[in-house]
């Protein structure tokens, strides 16, 4: 009783490896192009992780740089490390 085994036919995955990425790159070039080049570099595995995290805190804040100034998700593992906050002024 040998069966044969069936392989699945998948799409090929593109420059990414992974159909998310890829369609998620594609809003991105779309919407905002001036951050093609931050999310290229994190899909490719070449960001550092500040650059990580600037991309994951646009997508989270609907792209707007004063929204992850201001976010009050306070809950978020990463809140603390969010780009574009104000820089504390030091009192002498």
């Amino acid at each position: 009783m040998n069966t044969p085994i069936k392989t699945l036919q998948t799409e090929p995955v593109g420059e990414f490896g992974d159909h998310r990425r890829e369609r998620r790159f594609k809003q991105v070039t779309e919407h905002y192009p001036s951050r093609m080049g931050l999310f290229r570099k994190v899909y490719h595995g070449q960001a550092s992780p500040r650059q990580c995290i600037k991309a994951f805190c646009l997508e989270c804040n609907g792209w707007e740089e004063a929204a992850i100034r201001d976010c009050t998700a306070t809950a978020c593992p990463i809140w603390g490390l969010r780009p574009y906050q104000a820089q504390e002024k030091e009192e002498v």
